[in-house]
């Protein structure tokens, strides 16, 4: 069975006002390797004889993939994960997004290695898909088109896996209106 909990937050943007941050608790699904194994997609152990990079397992570069990564459970840590963020209209063009962890900390050299507590990346989304990494607390978004846009910021693990505390990502989200 899968659980939703939504929770509001609201956050100032320079200019707007940004409202909503939501988390959601993934359905289970059988692991292998690392990586969820759904019927007819594609993951490590299904591509290559597993031998497939992360930076090939794009929609982009192969649109059969499916690329996730089992949550990391952060409520054992000695301090609890969290993430803020908050994005400014650029005076030229785009937006930057500000970034705000606590008790985690960006740890690019280690990346791809095995979770430690209080490390890792960060991923972001712009209207669900996927962008890119982030190993810092800044973060230039280009000019969006016109209209509302979701902003997601999740906190991840060096393996990638997602955090969670208690079952919920560690995640923060904003709206932005773009004119």
């Amino acid at each position: 069975m899968t659980t939703r909990k939504t929770i509001q937050t609201i956050f100032i943007v320079i200019g707007f006002t940004v409202v909503t941050a939501a988390s959601a608790v993934a359905e289970n699904t059988e692991t292998l390797d690392k990586h969820e194994v759904h019927s007819g997609e594609t993951t490590h152990s299904t591509n290559n004889s597993g031998a497939m990079k992360h930076g090939e397992m794009s929609r982009d570069k192969n649109p059969n993939v499916e690329h996730n990564h089992p949550p990391v459970d952060a409520s054992g840590w000695p301090a609890a994960p969290a993430i803020t963020m908050t994005a400014f209209k650029d005076l030229e063009s785009g937006w930057n997004l500000h970034i705000m962890p606590s008790n985690f900390t960006f740890a690019p050299t280690r990346v791809n290695m095995a979770s430690a507590a209080g490390e890792g990346h960060a991923h972001l989304y712009i209207n669900g898909e996927k962008v890119t990494r982030l190993y810092s607390e800044w973060y230039y978004i280009d000019q969006l088109p016109p209209g509302m846009h979701t902003v997601t910021v999740t906190l991840n693990a060096n393996d990638h896996g997602p955090l969670t505390l208690n079952g919920e990502p560690v995640t923060a989200s904003l709206e932005i209106v773009q004119e």
